[in-house]
């Protein structure tokens, strides 16, 4: 039960997803092996999954069959991720998970996301900030209360921070655009963001949008904090692991990459990251 001071009030969590089942069991089974106190919603966001498989998981309790393949070099297991099991048994989530599906057609990742932090906010009016992921995590134990914890200390300082996010995947540290020759504007292409309610409140009119670019979320969001006079920071280490190894938006870029290439890997995580053997009852 949440108490009446702000600061004990449960931070939500909303998992964006869409045709991804594997995935999307994966980060729950993750979420569920993590140590998330009992009253925290989690909910996930269905951007209009059409994949027979992704609706039998989101549809129904029953088995789900699935023909998935984890790569197996040398980077993989270097980065802690040959835990993932291929072929994975899938269990449908009904009844397990809330599951909100966002429209009859595929919004894309920016709107889907917008609207996942607009609901949440509006259904949760005291929690102080949100957290948003995207489907294809794998969490350290204690990333939960890394991340409030971060977040509440930061708002306690004199500079006002938007955004907190979990993790970062490139080969540089953070993404760097110059719009001045005195200004310089960061953005962390992460997986996991906690976005503080003043943040929000400041900029709900663009949340509440609904033809945002179906792409570049994570560039928008970072720059549209500092321009509005947020901070934005990264926690270090990060406090969960990415392993989308397919990706619609960034299909031309590798997964690992090389020292003169961009990839997709958290490379300030740190394994162990914990796995459960079936997802927990959120609704309980």
């Amino acid at each position: 039960m949440a108490t009446t001071s702000q600061s004990n009030v449960a931070v939500p969590i909303g998992i964006v997803s869409r045709n991804r089942a594997v995935y999307l069991d994966c980060t729950l089974r993750s979420l569920s092996a993590t140590h998330l106190p009992s009253n925290v919603p989690v909910v996930v966001f269905d951007d209009a999954s059409d994949d027979p498989a992704t609706r039998a998981y989101l549809d129904s309790n029953e088995p789900v069959v699935t023909d998935h393949q984890w790569p197996r070099e040398e980077a993989w297991r270097a980065a802690g991720l040959d835990f993932l099991p291929n072929s994975p048994k899938l269990h449908g989530i009904v009844n397990r998970v809330a599951v909100r599906r966002l429209a009859s057609e595929s919004c894309g990742v920016c709107n889907a996301s917008c609207a996942a932090i607009e609901e949440l906010f509006d259904r949760f009016p005291r929690a102080p900030g949100v957290i948003v992921l995207q489907d294809d995590v794998v969490f350290n134990f204690d990333w939960y209360q890394r991340l409030t914890s971060h977040a509440r200390k930061a708002q306690a300082a004199p500079a006002r921070i938007g955004l907190v996010a979990g993790m970062h995947f490139d080969r540089v540290f953070a993404t760097q655009m110059y719009v001045m020759p005195a200004q310089v504007l960061l953005y962390y292409t992460a997986q996991c963001y906690y976005l503080t309610r003043p943040f929000y409140q400041r900029l709900r009119s663009w949340f509440r949008r609904k033809d945002h670019a179906r792409a570049d979320f994570d560039r928008q969001l970072c720059h549209l904090a500092q321009y509005n006079g947020f901070a934005v920071e990264v926690i270090r280490p990060f406090v969960c692991q990415h392993i989308g190894v397919d990706s619609s938006v960034r299909s031309d870029r590798s997964y690992f990459g090389d020292k003169n290439t961009l990839m997709r890997i958290g490379l300030s995580s740190r394994p162990p990251y914990v796995f459960a053997d079936s997802v927990r009852d959120f609704l309980r």
